[in-house]
């Protein structure tokens, strides 16, 4: 285990996580603050945000897997893609897409005075 030689190779999971899995939830936490503004109701902003993502989930099963719309790039990475510089590009879009999010929420929010 010393030379690493081991049966899990961790550093796979970490760049998978890092890469891929870090950066989609921190787009889709940011996406749900930005409804939760501009919706006002708490209850809507579940039914909306589950029902985005049963819908998401059953247009990606049935072959619709499009960037533009699949910001968590479901079933278009393979695992030597994660050194290239496309899932750079990627990633960096998942990520002006939250601080966009983040920031609209962020002017769009009623403060008390």
């Amino acid at each position: 285990m010393i030379r690493g030689y081991t049966p899990v190779d961790v550093s796979a999971y970490l760049i998978i996580n890092g890469v891929v899995v870090v950066p989609g939830v921190v787009f889709l936490t940011s996406f749900v603050v930005l409804l939760n503004i501009l919706l006002r109701s708490k209850y809507l902003v579940y039914v909306v945000a589950v029902s985005t993502g049963a819908g998401l989930i059953y247009l990606y099963n049935t072959g619709y897997k499009h960037w533009s719309y699949n910001t968590l790039l479901y079933q278009l990475w393979k695992y030597h893609d994660l050194t290239g510089a496309t899932m750079l590009a990627y990633r960096l879009y998942c990520l002006a897409l939250a601080a966009a999010c983040l920031a609209l929420a962020h002017i769009l929010f009623e403060r008390r005075s």
